[in-house]
């Protein structure tokens, strides 16, 4: 009996052993990440399941990276069907883009009636475009019928070539992607940055050009 705990308190310290080196590559990938961008990474001391947090700015734009709850994601989207748990966010804002707009793809979480239902107490309301590929394809959630305005053909464009990629999304303002949280690699981060720059940058400008 005395050899079956000890094997099992071994088996224990070899899977935290393991779980710990997968944080310390994503806390190395951000470190170098940042550092190569001329951003600050903070991590905390003691906290080693913490990956830490990286801000700055670039081209202009402010950037954030960091562990959030998954309903920070989709704000009044969210609804229960996004635990309050956390997990690793990249996002950028981008100029002018309606703050109470969110829009993401569909398939994800509430749907249709029930996203209305959820909605009603919140003074949001899913909006149509009018380009019917656009709202077949993604749901437009916002207080205000006239973010129609923002949402130009080239804007429309652009948020099609940003959305198509998985775990992406936007909110609050801002392009948002989602992160695999225990091990995130340098490319991984790249990748990510590389994507959202790629819608940002434009939409940034008159009229997304």
């Amino acid at each position: 009996m005395k050899n079956g705990f000890v094997l099992i308190l071994l088996l224990v310290i070899v899977i935290l052993a393991c779980v710990l080196v997968q944080f310390y590559r994503t806390r190395r990938a951000m470190a170098e990440f940042a550092g190569q961008h001329g951003m600050t990474y903070t991590k905390s001391r003691w906290n080693l399941f913490d990956i830490g947090t990286i801000q700055g700015s670039t081209g202009g734009a402010d950037f954030f990276m960091g562990a959030l709850s998954l309903k920070y994601k989709f704000g009044p989207v969210a609804s229960e069907n996004y635990p309050d748990e956390k997990s690793v966010l990249m996002y950028m804002p981008v100029k002018g883009m309606p703050e109470k707009m969110v829009i993401r793809r569909r398939g994800r979480g509430i749907q249709g009636g029930a996203v209305e239902m959820v909605l009603s107490q919140t003074g949001y309301s899913v909006i149509k475009t009018g380009d019917g590929d656009f709202d077949a394809r993604f749901d437009v959630v916002a207080t205000e019928n006239s973010v129609t305005d923002w949402l130009t053909d080239t804007r429309r464009k652009i948020l099609k070539a940003f959305l198509s990629r998985e775990n992406c999304a936007v909110a609050d303002g801002r392009l948002k992607i989602e992160l695999t949280r225990s091990l995130i690699s340098r490319d991984d981060l790249e990748s990510a940055f590389a994507h959202i720059r790629e819608s940002q940058v434009p939409l940034s400008g008159p009229d997304g050009s």
